[in-house]
């Protein structure tokens, strides 16, 4: 499933915006540790832990910002509905609509594929994100780390 989609504009200051999933191995590396160091290791997770067996089967994408990777993202089948993982964005570049470019393209990616549902386990701290995206919360979801609370959401697309 790991077909590429291309994304490439500008953003606000003219830096080259690209879209797509990682290629060589340095962009795997790097890829993986913005998952760690933004999804995992605030939390104490062992380094490790932001690698899982879904990786295997999923689309990932990563914004590049002026050839740099900042944020990531991935999207997978599961039980018939588009599941949604590891957004993160570089701490930089946070709070600047990066979050919600990974979404749009993730969601794109969802229905060229077909899908009619979204969704994904929204950390606290994140559900108010996702819901100025359209998502429902419909309750809690896993409690990850025994130290944040997802919430299972959704939406129809």
């Amino acid at each position: 499933m790991h077909k590429e989609t291309v994304g490439i504009m500008l953003d606000k200051n003219k830096n080259r915006m690209e879209i797509r999933s990682p290629k060589t191995k340095e962009e795997w590396k790097k890829y993986y540790d913005i998952r760690y160091r933004i999804l995992r290791k605030p939390y104490g997770a062992p380094k490790g832990e932001e690698k899982k067996p879904e990786d295997a089967i999923a689309d990932h994408r990563a914004i590049f910002l002026g050839g740099n990777m900042i944020g990531i993202g991935m999207i997978y089948d599961d039980k018939g509905n588009a599941r949604i993982r590891f957004i993160a964005i570089d701490e930089k570049y946070q709070k600047r609509g990066f979050g919600k470019i990974m979404m749009e393209e993730l969601e794109k990616s969802a229905k060229e594929k077909g899908y009619r549902k979204i969704v994904l386990w929204g950390d606290e701290p994140a559900v108010k994100f996702y819901e100025k995206l359209g998502y429902k919360n419909t309750g809690k979801g896993p409690m990850i780390f025994g130290k944040i609370q997802q919430y299972n959401m959704g939406k129809k697309i």
